[in-house]
């Protein structure tokens, strides 16, 4: 394995990748020897997983708005799931979604 990659996935009954955020790549790692807390959290409503890697959050996926950002914005978007062009997770994206005790970069 040479990346990490965040998947939104449709768990129907014909269950299919919706769209793919890349985290990391495994060369880029400085410390892979440090023990990872990973952790993906839902909002109240279920539309929207939050990827939290060491307390950091890395990657939002909204379902209700069919949108997906990462802190490369990578890939981008080529899919027919992802409605919005702009993919990169900056901190007036985070904004957007946390409350401000939730806010980390």
């Amino acid at each position: 394995m040479t990346t990490g990659f965040f998947y939104a996935i449709n768990k129907s009954e014909q269950p299919e990748v919706l769209d793919g955020l890349h985290i990391y790549n495994v060369a880029d790692i400085t410390e892979k020897t440090l023990p990872t807390e990973l952790q993906i959290g839902w909002s109240e409503d279920g539309w929207i997983a939050f990827l939290i890697i060491n307390k950091h959050y890395h990657a939002i996926f909204d379902f209700g708005l069919r949108a997906g950002y990462c802190r490369d914005g990578f890939p981008e978007n080529t899919g027919d799931w992802a409605l919005v062009n702009e993919r990169q997770l900056t901190e007036e994206i985070m904004a957007k979604y946390l409350v401000p005790d939730e806010k980390r970069s």
